[in-house]
């Protein structure tokens, strides 16, 4: 995986996606959620599924 994973960073096939967290009972942004996503159809998986604050 580690090969792959300098092979994706080299090619710039990672892309970074990033989704606030919403508190729902004040409306307030709470946090956020990072996914990297790889653009290359033959590495597609999610690699770290989310990091919150």
């Amino acid at each position: 995986m580690i090969d792959h994973l300098d092979e994706a960073i080299e090619k710039h096939y990672l892309q970074v996606y990033y989704q606030p967290v919403i508190r729902t009972l004040t409306g307030r942004l709470c946090g956020a959620e990072a996914l990297i996503r790889s653009r290359a159809s033959c590495h597609r998986a999610t690699l770290f599924p989310s990091l919150k604050r």
